[in-house]
């Protein structure tokens, strides 16, 4: 359907002799774009109006230099990236040789428009103009923030910006709106949840969304810092439409993997990303101190005795900013050895153990600025970043010879907000981090980027070697910091990444004001599915509470993904007017499918105000109809709490998860948080609700096979040497009675005692009888 504004637009172009050069332009999934006679465009989703711009287009500038729109042109073809496309084109002029050609393609094979901006030959900034990092040069598209037609109703936006994403928010598109180099890609959405997304498609480091007349228009362009844009220097931005946040999130992101053809990490394949570590960055106990000990060698030394003598698989430790040489964090490196005071066996494998090393800013007096061998950019002051790989390539070798299995690369948001090294041109921010990504893959060390805005994000879509990033604050003590996770946890999963949320104490009796529950602490960590690690001094190990997360070998057990925020808080919170601000409801899940047909589901509600209702499609995305069948428990009280929902002829749709608890202690900074598990009912109606002591009841790194018949359930899993196996699960029986009998049994410590790790076969039987078997040969 066109919208009728969209007609008489059209037939408007033609009355005034450039019908040619303007029209309706339709694309896939409802997506069309409008363009009149004046220049001015509007994007529509099924034939209602989302986005106008202003009169004739709005103007564009260069450096305050106005330019002039030439005719738009019909433009048709097909594009290597994103394939069939019809729309138009047209060239913006201005004194000089100034000259940007600005095209709206409107897309055949994805429901989506992309704008671009290409610089036929190169434009200068001024010397008497300076640079602003937070507006936009030649900016385009643009849209009246707020105009839209009332069909397609008011509209709440998704945001991602600022140091570490902490800035990530629910707002509505209404004026004023800020953006500017720590801003991010947006998603807009009405109250049916349709939506669309907006953000940069290439050149990430120097491209931002800002905003014009007093705040009240949104564009897009490159910033206006930079000093030179060269010749055949290209901008874009998708626009990506879609129903449900999280699927046109994901389909945003997918677009931009593709394009770069990256794949999404596998966790898996990660060493930090799939073992439990040690930590020792802000918030550690063990951070910046030896705490009792008469170096920080002796410390992490008696750290690895503890946790071997009591079984607690540390796997790996990460050493943070303070055992090298350094002027100060943002100060930076001065020279990347031990300082022996701090570690007197030096730079070698004193601890016998993997690591994850640590870096922060680049000093412009550190000892390899001068290395004829090494090429720097400086900003002027004292802050430097490397611009070729073969600084990196002997970085990472003096790294690995000593274990290092990840590089952590922190303050990546100065370099942007702050210094001027990756503001200023289009080029030294790319040199700078594709040379750390090429040589980390060459080294096969994985990165961890730090301090990230969202243009370090998308950038990680160009650098494979980039696996997670962190997503909320420092882990020093405010556990409402972490709310944020449900928003930037989803900007890194749409684009592959993994999401950090910093170390966690299993103790706090040494540090209460941290947080008095560290069980939220560690099961956040936990579905937040990045690198996890404890940081606890060295005799208040919680063991129980650590192994909640792990095998017993120390391998992590972890959702498919990170846990981020799910399409019914977004409705549930959604605003439909600019009297009232969106309710942020702090719903998040994540899943596991260990099997075809077979997904396990894990809810966490954060200071939830109310019940909340989820159903088959919560649980899975696919299921469109609603027609799947679970059962769902409180994970803290399985036996009482189960119940089924879902696609069943009699029975409840939803299952309710009830308002958050509030916290013990209401004076310290504490969440309020309920966790909840579901599982899908199987063939003959068996449900399989998984490991009874590990948050993560049903991990790929735990199950390797899954199968149900009338006969029997069978479940294949991976077992340590001496690692019981506690599980749950309810009959087909007694799945159709009021109330579901919740059975668990175990296999014994005793079943794997010969290898480093067991398959073992487990059979239930209608009766409830079950065996746990090893695979023929084996005793």
């Amino acid at each position: 359907m066109v919208h009728a504004r969209q007609l008489a637009l059209a037939y408007v172009s033609c009355l005034v002799g450039v019908c040619g050069a303007a029209g309706v332009y339709e694309g896939l999934g409802g997506v069309s774009v409008a363009v009149d006679s004046l220049g001015g465009y509007t994007v529509s989703l099924d034939g209602q109006t989302w986005l106008l711009s202003p009169r004739e287009g709005g103007e564009i500038e260069a450096w305050g230099s106005a330019l002039t729109r030439g005719l738009w042109a019909d433009k048709a073809g097909a594009d290597p990236v994103w394939g069939k496309y019809t729309g138009c084109e047209c060239t913006w002029t201005g004194a000089g040789n100034a000259s940007v050609k600005t095209s709206i393609l409107v897309l055949a094979e994805r429901s989506g428009v992309v704008f671009r901006h290409e610089y036929p030959v190169s434009m200068k900034r001024p010397p008497s103009v300076p640079g602003d990092r937070n507006a936009v040069l030649a900016g385009f598209p643009q849209f009246v923030i707020g105009a839209a037609s009332a069909e397609s109703g008011f509209k709440n936006m998704l945001m991602w910006g600022d140091n570490l994403l902490t800035g990530s928010n629910v707002s509505f598109w209404y004026p004023p709106y800020y953006g500017g180099v720590d801003g991010g890609p947006v998603l807009l959405f009405n109250q049916g949840l349709r939506a669309l997304m907006l953000g940069p498609t290439r050149n990430f480091v120097t491209s931002i969304h800002s905003s014009l007349n007093s705040r009240s228009v949104f564009t897009a362009g490159v910033m206006s810092s930079v000093g030179e844009v060269p010749a055949g220097h290209v901008h874009e931005t998708l626009l990506q439409a879609g129903l449900g946040i999280n699927s046109t999130a994901s389909a945003w992101g997918a677009a931009l993997l593709a394009k770069n053809d990256r794949s999404r990490v596998d966790a898996s394949k990660d060493f930090v990303l799939s073992r439990l570590g040690y930590w020792t960055d802000n918030g550690a106990y063990y951070y910046r101190n030896s705490n009792g000990f008469n170096n920080s060698e002796e410390a992490l030394r008696a750290v690895k005795r503890t946790a071997e003598a009591r079984g607690i698989p540390l796997q790996y430790f990460q050493w943070d900013d303070w055992w090298y040489y350094q002027a100060s964090d943002w100060s930076g490196m001065q020279i990347w050895q031990p300082r022996p005071e701090v570690f007197p066996s030096g730079m070698t494998n004193w601890l016998e153990e993997p690591l994850s090393l640590y870096m922060d800013a680049y000093n412009s007096d550190n000892i390899y600025i001068n290395n004829s061998r090494y090429k720097w950019a400086k900003d002027g002051t004292n802050h430097s970043v490397p611009i070729t790989r073969v600084f990196y390539d002997d970085l990472f070798r003096n790294g690995t010879q000593i274990g290092m299995k990840m590089f952590e690369q922190d303050w990546l948001s100065w370099h942007s907000e702050v210094s001027g090294l990756m503001t200023s041109d289009v080029s030294t921010g790319d040199a700078w981090l594709n040379a750390m990504g090429q040589a980390a893959l060459a080294a096969n060390v994985s990165l961890q980027w730090c301090m990230m805005i969202p243009s370090n994000v998308l950038k990680t879509t160009e650098v494979p070697a980039v696996t997670n990033g962190r997503a909320s604050n420092d882990a020093i003590g405010y556990p409402p910091f972490h709310l944020v996770l449900g928003y930037s946890c989803m900007l890194l999963h749409i684009v592959g990444l993994y999401c950090s949320a910093d170390n966690a104490w299993s103790n706090t009796t040494l540090a209460p004001q941290r947080t008095p529950d560290p069980t939220s602490d560690i099961l956040i960590a936990t579905l937040a599915a990045g690198p996890f690690g404890v940081s606890d001094e060295v005799n208040s190990f919680n063991k129980s509470l650590i192994m909640q997360t792990v095998r017993a070998d120390g391998i992590l057990l972890k959702p498919d993904r990170s846990a981020y925020a799910v399409d019914r808080g977004f409705a549930i919170g959604f605003s439909a007017s600019i009297q009232k601000l969106p309710t942020p409801v702090y719903l998040w899940s994540t899943h596991s499918d260990v099997a075809a047909g077979a997904r396990f589901s894990y809810f966490l509600a954060l200071n939830t105000a109310g019940d909340i209702a989820i159903s088959a499609v919560d649980v899975d995305e696919r299921d469109v109809f609603g027609i799947g069948r679970y059962v769902a428990f409180n994970y803290f009280d399985p036996v009482a709490s189960a119940a089924r929902f879902g696609g069943f002829p009699a029975g409840p749709a939803s299952y309710t998860i009830p308002k958050a608890p509030a916290p013990a202690n209401q004076t310290a900074p504490q969440l309020g948080y309920g966790y909840h598990v579901v599982a899908p009912v199987l063939s003959g109606d068996w449900v399989f609700l998984g490991e009874k002591d590990k948050f993560i009841t049903a991990s790929r790194s735990r199950i390797v096979g899954l199968e149900a018949t009338a006969a029997a359930l069978t479940v294949t899993v991976e077992l340590a040497r001496g690692e019981p196996y506690n599980y749950m699960f309810v009959l087909p029986s007694s799945l159709s009675s009021p109330v579901l009998e919740v059975l668990s049994t175990s296999c014994p410590a005793s079943i794997c005692v010969m290898d480093q790790v067991c398959t073992v076969a487990i059979t239930v039987s209608p009766t409830g009888s079950s065996t746990c078997a090893l695979p023929p040969g084996r005793t």
